[in-house]
């Protein structure tokens, strides 16, 4: 994070980059090529233009950006495309990989990342191991770069029983490991799996911080899901997760069974702070149960704030003879040594069958000077499905 934090200042004040610059194409014919060459300190800068390729850091602290890096020109990150729809190994179809213990100091900054479909992968969750897809635009496992100002844009996971996050994968698992995520914009990525999906812009296990980034039109389609923004669990370390200033906006969940979380869905070994996000209009549908169009916490061990957002306008969307709760927050299952506290939030226009607003089930939460309104608990509309009898 300093490292990007002294980027910024020969940015602001023209003075040249640390290290050596080695430039793609001009000196290097791809940004693979250009990654192998740098040395520590180093910067890639990458002209405009559609490169072909699947990059990986290969555990290097250098700095990896168009030309966005030098004049903060926008246009840059639209014309400089990493496309990883033509992988050399289909298994390892990620755009950008950090798999070698990277940290803040590999920075990635300034690109769109699309047509990426995932790298094959293996997920612990509790005492179990999982085969996975995961991290159509960027797969972090066992590394914490620092991604910035990058459109990570139209990413598809698709045909495998567990995908996870199409934009970005993260998978810590270990305390010391931190990413940054912060002025990105994250929008139209996919997940469809047989089993389960999480996340389809954002999985992240570990300590993570997510700030300013726009979250929208991601989607995800399988048996049991949770998305858009999914902080999960870990077996053994609690990590800290921060949210703050980001929109999160469209994104959509449907399931055959249990869905949860539209927005956001934080659970197991987590502390986390939610603050000053915009979490609208997010969308969760099931044919069993759904829960949290907006925001869905469960089996949480630390503590947990959900303060200063606007929750507006999401929908724990009911099929058939299916449950939904917690239109706007739902809380569910968490430990006794847990605190929710939800405070200083906008929550309104949400709906669901009941709690449109908010729902809490056998957890500890503290409400306080939350402006609620307009919300549309279904069941009392008169608008709720027909429940099976059971006998």
């Amino acid at each position: 994070m300093k490292f990007f934090g002294c980027l910024l200042i020969f940015l602001l004040f023209n003075v040249p980059l640390p290290g050596d610059i080695i430039h793609v194409p001009a000196k290097q014919p791809t940004i693979q090529a250009g990654i192998d060459a740098a040395l520590t300190g180093d910067t890639v800068l990458v002209a405009e233009g559609s490169y072909y390729e699947n990059i990986n850091f290969r555990g290097k602290a250098i700095t990896v950006a168009s030309r966005f890096l030098l004049d903060g020109d926008t246009a840059h990150i639209a014309g400089t495309i990493i496309d990883g729809s033509r992988p050399a190994h289909p298994d390892s179809a990620s755009v950008v990989s950090f798999v070698s213990g990277e940290d803040t100091t590999s920075v990635l900054c300034g690109f769109t990342l699309t047509g990426g479909a995932g790298t094959i992968s293996k997920l612990q969750l509790a005492n179990a191991w999982y085969d996975i897809r995961a991290g159509g635009g960027i797969f972090c496992s066992w590394a914490g770069p620092y991604i910035s100002h990058n459109w990570i844009f139209d990413n598809h996971i698709r045909g495998v029983n567990e995908a996870d996050g199409a934009g970005v994968y993260f998978d810590a698992q270990d305390s010391l490991i931190h990413i940054v995520l912060r002025n990105n914009r994250i929008t139209q990525n996919t997940l469809t799996a047989k089993k389960n999906t999480w996340g389809a812009a954002l999985c992240l296990i570990g300590n993570a911080s997510v700030s300013n980034n726009l979250v929208a039109y991601n989607a995800s389609h399988s048996e049991g899901l949770a998305g858009a923004v999914v902080a999960n669990w870990s077996p053994t370390y609690q990590f800290r997760i921060v949210l703050k200033n980001n929109r999160i906006r469209h994104n959509a969940v449907h399931a055959r069974g249990v869905a949860s979380g539209g927005g956001v869905s934080i659970s197991s070994n987590m502390t986390a702070r939610v603050v000053g996000n915009d979490i609208s209009f997010n969308q969760v549908s099931s044919e069993s149960t759904c829960m949290g169009g907006g925001i869905f916490v469960t089996y949480c061990i630390g503590n947990i704030k959900i303060v200063d957002n606007r929750i507006t306008y999401n929908w724990a969307q009911h099929k058939k003879n299916a449950h939904s709760r917690g239109g706007g927050i739902d809380v569910t299952y968490n430990s006794n040594q847990s605190l929710t506290v939800i405070s200083g939030n906008m929550i309104i226009g949400n709906r669901a069958l009941i709690g449109s607003a908010f729902h809490n089930y056998i957890s500890k939460v503290a409400l306080r000077d939350n402006i609620i309104k307009d919300n549309i608990d279904l069941v009392w509309e008169g608008i709720e499905p027909k429940m099976q009898q059971h006998e």
